[in-house]
């Protein structure tokens, strides 16, 4: 068995060599960059002077030796004013490391850079228009660079984009003096750590969405930044990299990083094989066929990889426009209303159905019998049921690691039902939580008017989709080894001597205004305010990763963090540290070992695995968690032992502040415990072991549901019930269900299903098998019905003594008795069909033809039978979904579920089931039989089983006139005969196979497939054909055999 991993991202990507004469062609026209970012601040001082880090990279060791250190005061402001224009030189302090010195720079603040910006082509010029390089901070001197250093390459990018976007910026600003930089000396600029692997995101986590651009096209060094003409495909392909054999494969850091190490982690542990399907994540419109042939050859051989060659534009308007514009935020319950998303939404659409069908192509390709398809989040919601069409028999299943709407919100996407759809061809759909799971269910429920249960959705060709909680783990080994990694060590050392004395609050989000970073700021300004005494001693630090951000949510930041900084008059004690970059998973880890307190206020978030990392991390501190309570890890961690928030309810947020801190030891570490031992038995591997395990499942019974069912063998069936009448106390027990069409005949109307006259078409031909059987004494035949039992008394009224369950198994009338039995309190079906009947009456007004039957124990609403147009269909159906789904969710705390069959809606207690009414007929016989006398008396009842009158409209007598068999015999049931037309008697009929110590049971459906029946028939008139050749017989020699027995009738 091989395990089939289907992502957008595969875990590798190409990194090509190119020689200068096998660069694409550019565009010679440049652009003129208008200055976009906020003014000069003092919050973010401390980033204005750091050297730009590209994607990737992390924050080196000149970035904390940049920000201002504590320990030296500086000037206090005279006024007001936030901003820093006066000249501060600041003097060496010999007792810090030379990295550690730090010097104001003389004149007004440069401009924030943004990590970003350097790779954006209209940002950068030639290098020769620098004609001075910018200096490094060595203690108290400024000295450039030396030449080719990775430190002067940053640096000059940082200079080029602030001239770029504040021209008028004076060059002491950005640039040093020839003075100051004769008297630097070299040997204190810090040296180069080695190059080393670069982490987007910690490794033992599922990631945040990949990044917002993904054909981020980066400038050729040495020319102009420019556009590239063909960035769409726009222009024909050039041959840049037909020629290019100078190539490699490297781990990508883009896609999601614990499922790579989940999938891993099983493979090893289980010793299955893996192979990915997914994207390169890189433009690949310029690649050859023939190089496209050897990465494909050489990713299947080396990498366990296929790779999908999508074309730039398709991937572009897929991942950026449809996923990043339109899925991502409704899934995250902001509906995108700009022009920009209205104008994307249907061109978007189909290069996101385009790339979807090319990944299941792949997948279909790669595929063999008996291998597990495994297709992983929103970017490729459509894929499984694509898979399905060709491969109805495999196993498929999806995991959506994003959160799930309420279906109020999902039905505003315009392809809704074609989503739906695609999720409902996997054999098992698993989600974070088990409220995201119901809210898939009450949305397909509602859009696609299919039955959905707590178990999954029975989808209308009959197959049935599990969907299941599973919230995704990190990897506690990876992680302990990163930790002990003497580096994190190292930082962490770093970070105590940066700020003594301080306790720290962390958080790490993208820029994003989902991740609820300025209701943190706004929280903890409040705080500060508030609680003055810990102005002097908390910082918060709070990381940005680039995300989808908008100039307009950083400058609300900027705001914010100006006045939380502005809280005391002392420059160099800040409150809030905003780093706009990524940093390296060691200084992640070391800030989480260091942190009193996590804060993550996502305002919708599927799992936040940050939060594990960190209760592992915080051992030293034993630290506390502040948590949204909007986040899928909310639901999973115990909300004694975490800081859950509402992150709009802003007093309740400071309140947490305070209450992290202030929390004795004893309590942060009596919480952790618990949280540790949660964290390391819910790992990525116990993650992927569950779902599989659910999904193989599924697909078992799955299997045993569509199989082919074996025709009913007369002969057999004839043969068996001859020999129960030759055996002294032994009873035949008929389970019959006859409603519906004749399934064997195709001219049947829909619109016949939908009237009651026409259920029982053919009850003519089928009264005078049922005397038949029921006039054999040995046989006790029941007849399970949906209607009112009025209705169905009614029509079998020449059928005597014949056993009936009636309105779903709302009542039962025993066999050979008139009397019938309620299965449920009357007064509580009066308490919600009163309710019930109100809103079915506001429907039944605005969907014309339409009408209610209220019976005892269920209220039916019947749809129009027959429609006039498609689109009054339409209507119909998605009325009758927002009808089904508004009674399931108001009535659910009483019991009360409503579900949509044949033009109809069936309104009715969950505890009442035909299952149940089939075990108190088979108790009622037994006891009858053992102890003589009446079937059951008003007096013994028991529980809410009460004896109701009989129907109005007959006039039998109301006493039983069962008889017990002689004192010699016990009687027992040791043939079962069960017939079923539709999903009630699935139960039933489960119910009868489990009959271990029955010698003959017979289960039929009137299906070949999709049934739990043991064997089938061809539609009612197979079934009736089948009654016949039991029933109808020569019964002579039977009475010679038997003893005799007198019973009255």
């Amino acid at each position: 068995m091989t395990l089939i991993v289907v992502s957008l991202f595969l875990p590798y990507t190409i990194n090509f060599n190119l020689d200068e004469g096998q660069r694409p062609k550019v565009d010679v026209t440049t652009e003129p960059v208008a200055p976009s970012r906020p003014p000069i601040s003092r919050s973010n001082s401390d980033l204005k002077t750091l050297p730009t880090v590209p994607k990737g990279g992390g924050v080196s060791a000149l970035t904390l030796a940049l920000e201002r250190y504590p320990q030296e005061k500086l000037p206090q402001q005279s006024s007001g004013s936030s901003s820093l224009t006066s000249s501060v030189t600041q003097t060496p302090n010999p007792a810090l490391p030379s990295m550690f010195q730090k010097t104001e720079p003389t004149g007004p603040a440069p401009a924030i850079v943004h990590p970003d910006e350097f790779f954006k082509p209209s940002a950068h010029t030639q290098a020769s228009a620098i004609v001075q390089p910018p200096a490094a901070v060595t203690g108290g001197a400024i000295q450039a660079p030396s030449a080719g250093s990775p430190q002067q390459g940053f640096l000059e990018n940082e200079l080029t984009l602030q001239k770029m976007k504040h021209p008028t910026v004076p060059p002491s600003a950005s640039e040093p003096s020839s003075a100051s930089s004769a008297t630097s000396n070299p040997s204190e600029y810090p040296t180069p750590r080695p190059p080393r692997p670069q982490y987007n995101q910690p490794q033992s986590r599922a990631s945040s969405p990949p990044p917002r651009v993904v054909d981020k096209r980066r400038p050729v060094s040495g020319q102009t930044a420019m556009r590239f003409i063909d960035r769409f495909g726009q222009q024909k392909p050039s041959d840049s990299f037909q020629s290019a054999k100078d190539w490699t494969v490297e781990k990508s850091h883009k896609g999601n990083g614990g499922l790579r190490n989940a999938v891993n982690r099983y493979c090893a542990s289980n010793n299955h094989k893996k192979l990915w399907v997914g994207t390169l994540g890189m433009p690949s419109d310029e690649l050859g066929d023939v190089s496209k042939v050897e990465i494909e050859r050489k990713l299947a051989r080396e990498y366990d990889s296929v790779p999908v060659f999508a074309p730039d534009n398709t991937f572009e308007a897929h991942y950026t426009h449809y996923c990043k514009g339109i899925l991502w935020p409704t899934l995250h319950y902001q509906t995108p209303d700009s022009d920009k998303s209205k104008a994307y939404h249907d061109h978007s659409w189909e290069h996101y159905k385009a790339l979807n069908q090319m990944v299941a192509d792949k997948v279909i390709e790669v595929y063999k019998r008996g291998d597990v398809i495994w297709i992983h989040d929103y970017h490729l919601l459509l894929v499984p049921e694509m898979v399905r069409q060709q491969l109805p028999n495999a196993r498929i299943g999806m995991f959506l690691h994003v959160t799930f709407p309420s279906s109020e919100v999902f039905r505003c996407l315009a392809a809704r039902n074609e989503l739906l759809t695609g999720m409902l061809g996997s054999t098992c759909i698993g989600f974070q939580t088990a409220d995201y799971g119901r809210h898939f269910l009450q949305t397909c429920n509602r859009l696609l008017v299919v039955d959905a249960s707590e178990d999954g959705v029975e989808n209308n060709d009959g197959r049935f989709t599990s969907v299941v909680a599973c919230p995704i783990g990190i990897d506690p080994p990876s992680l302990q080894k990163h930790f002990m990694d003497p580096e994190v060590d190292k930082w962490r050392r770093l970070i105590r001597a940066r700020w003594p004395g301080k306790r720290l609050l962390v958080s790490r989000d993208k820029l994003d205004s989902l991740r609820g970073i300025k209701q943190k700021l706004l929280a903890y300004e409040h705080f500060l305010i508030n609680n003055r005494e810990f102005c002097d001693n908390v910082v918060l630090v709070q990381v940005c990763l680039s995300g989808n951000e908008s100039d307009s949510l950083e400058g609300e930041l900027v705001h914010i963090m100006d006045r939380i900084n502005a809280l005391t008059d002392d420059l160099s004690n800040q409150q809030v540290i905003f780093l706009h970059q990524d940093i390296e998973f060691e200084q992640y880890l070391a800030m989480l070992a260091e942190a009193e307190a996590y804060v993550a206020l996502s305002l919708r978030e599927g799992m936040n695995l940050t939060c594990h990392e960190f209760i592992l991390c915080s051992k030293d501190n034993s630290g506390q968690l502040i948590l949204s309570e909007f986040t899928g890890s909310a639901s999973v961690l115990d909300n004694d032992d975490v800081l859950v928030v509402n992150p709009w309810n802003m007093k309740q947020v400071s309140d947490a502040y305070k209450t992290a801190l202030t929390m004795d030891r004893e309590t942060r570490e009596k919480h952790r415990g618990r949280l540790v031992e949660f964290v390391e038995g819910h790992t990525c591997l116990q993650w992927a072991t569950t779902f599989l395990q659910h999904l193989e499942d599924a697909w078992v019974e799955h299997q045993k549901s569509k199989r082919l069912l074996p025709r009913l063998n007369i002969a057999y069936a004839k043969e068996r019930y001859d020999i129960v009448a030759k055996q002294p106390g032994k009873y035949r027990l008929f389970l019959l269900n006859l409603e519906g069409r004749d399934f064997s005949s195709p001219h049947t109307s829909k619109a016949a299903l939908s009237s009651s006259a026409a259920v029982y078409s053919s009850t003519h031909n089928r009264i005078p098998i049922l005397t038949e059987l029921v006039s054999d004494p040995y046989n006790v035949v029941y007849i399970i019905s949906s209607d009112a039992r009025h209705d169905i008394e009614r029509l079998f009224r020449n059928v005597p003594n014949l056993g009936i369950i009636a309105e779903n198994g709302g009542y039962l009338r025993p066999y050979r008795s008139d009397q019938w039995i309620r299965m449920c309190d009357e007064e509580d079906v009066h308490n919600w069909k009163d309710s019930v009947l109100e809103v079915l009456e506001s429907i039944k007004e605005r969907c014309p033809g339409s009408s209610i039957k209220s019976d005892e124990t269920t209220v039916t609403f019947q749809f129009t039978p027959q429609y006039s147009t498609e689109q009054e269909q339409d209507f119909s159906f998605d009325f009758a979904g927002e009808c089904v789904s508004h009674i399931n969710d108001a009535f659910s705390s009483q019991n009360i579920t409503a579900r949509f069959n044949d033009d109809r809606i069936l309104v009715e207690n969950q505890q009442l089931s035909r299952l149940a009414a089939v075990k108190r007929a088979v108790a009622i016989f037994e006891k009858t039989c053992k102890i003589g006398g009446d079937v059951e008396s008003k007096g013994s009842n028991s529980g809410h089983l009460t004896v109701a009158p009989s129907s109005p409209t007959l006039t039998r007598t109301r006493s039983y006139t069962i008889t017990a068999p002689g004192p010699s015999y016990d009687a027992t049931i040791s043939y079962v005969f069960v017939a079923g037309n539709d999903q009630s008697d699935y139960p039933v009929i489960e119910w009868a196979n489990s009959l271990g110590d029955v010698e003959t049971v017979l289960t039929v459906g009137l299906h070949s497939e999709h049934s739990p029946a043991a064997v089938s028939v061809e539609g009612l008139n197979g079934l009736t054909l089948a009654l016949r050749e039991l029933a109808v017989g020569d019964r002579s020699d039977v009475k010679g055999d038997r003893d005799t027995r007198e019973r009255t009738p």
